[in-house]
Formats: C-alpha cells, structure tokens, sequence
C-alpha cells in the first residue's frame, strides 16, 4: 500500500511540475509580447489596475495549447445478479 501511494505520489508530483513547466513559459512569452519589466503572483500585489492581470490570457494560452480535453469513457453499471428461488 506504501509503494503505491509513493507512485501516485510521484507522478502527481511529475504532472504538476510539467503544468507548471508550461504555465512558466507562457507567463514568459505574454510578458516578452506585452514588454513587462516584472510579472508577480497575485498574492504578493497589494493593490494594482485590473487591466495589468494577465491571468486570464495565461489560461486562455494553457488550454489553447494542450487542446480540448478527452471526453470520459462512458462506463456500463455492471448488472447485479438475479435472484435464485
């Protein structure tokens, strides 16, 4: 059970450092198009213009770039055995 939850563990580690990887490059790209100086969470910002938060493009790029997502396989309920009299 330990090395089980240790592999889930790792590669959820895996898929979110590569999210990050390309969330990382697309903050680069907006802030080299738009010319910003600095590009910060918005954790750390106390105050600033709605118009400077690129969050939103950010996304919009993030989905654009990883296309629409797989629908779900649908799955059969399986049937429940019939009753022996």
């Amino acid at each position: 059970m330990a090395e089980a939850r240790a592999e889930l563990q790792k590669k959820e580690t895996e898929l979110t450092n590569a999210i990050l990887k390309d969330v990382s490059d697309i903050v680069d790209a907006i802030g080299y198009e738009g010319g910003y100086a600095v590009i910060l969470r918005s954790e750390v910002v106390l105050s600033a213009k709605k118009e400077l938060d690129i969050t939103g493009a950010v996304i919009r790029r993030l989905n654009e770039s990883k296309g629409k997502p797989k629908e779900a396989p649908k799955v059969k309920p399986k049937e429940k055995p019939k009753d022996k009299k």
